[in-house]
């Protein structure tokens, strides 16, 4: 198995594990490659908070505000270039 392969199995088998899909021993396997293995852990952190802000209600809400913002204002710049 190629390093990227391992590297994606190993994260496949992380998210296993906060999801409860993954078995005792697939998950200590899981959980000693995130001890020894730094490139793991800030991949996993990344992964972690991506999800914590997709799953903010806080942070959903000021993307929709900033949506909703930037809609018109693209309006205005595209009308404004046309003019």
């Amino acid at each position: 198995m190629s390093q990227s392969s391992e590297g994606s199995a190993s994260m496949e088998n992380l998210s296993a594990l906060v999801d409860g899909e993954l078995g005792s021993e697939a998950g200590a396997r899981a959980c000693a490659q995130w001890r020894e293995d730094s490139q793991t852990r800030a991949s996993w952190h990344a992964y972690a908070l991506i999800g914590d802000v997709m799953r903010s209600e806080d942070l959903a809400s000021r993307a929709r505000k900033m949506r909703d913002l930037t809609v018109p204002i693209g309006q205005f710049i595209t009308s404004a270039i046309s003019s």
